[in-house]
């Protein structure tokens, strides 16, 4: 996938992210990463009407989710590798998709986002 390119959420895409399981376990293997318009969350899932900038939607071993792109609101960079003790959780609490987040180390999220742009 190009850098820069943002897709829409496709209707394959939304049905992984609504079939993903909430995992017993924190650990799980990256295998893919892209990046979505935030508004074409709305045709799949109705209450995300107010997602207007681009989502990553991550696709693992352990199922599909999202995260957002935004540094200021917590956004993880995201590469092909094995991540530890990651926080998922549901969307207002009680909705998919569900959302993936790692603590932060600040000095490894600008490295690793400056090493694995290429995958967004």
């Amino acid at each position: 996938m190009n850098n820069d390119e943002i897709q829409n959420l496709s209707s394959e895409h939304a049905n992984y992210l609504a079939e993903t399981e909430f995992p017993s376990i924190s650990t799980l293997n990256v295998i893919n990463v892209f990046r979505v318009e935030g508004s074409s969350f709305s045709k799949f899932f109705n209450y995300t009407d107010k997602w207007s900038k681009p989502m990553q939607v991550i696709e693992t071993n352990l199922g599909w989710f999202v995260d957002t792109t935004i540094p200021s609101q917590g956004a993880t960079y995201w590469s092909q590798k094995t991540y530890n003790n990651c926080r998922i959780s549901y969307f207002k609490g009680k909705y998919k998709p569900l959302w993936l987040q790692k603590e932060k180390d600040e000095s490894n999220a600008i490295l690793e986002f400056k090493a694995n742009y290429d995958l967004l």
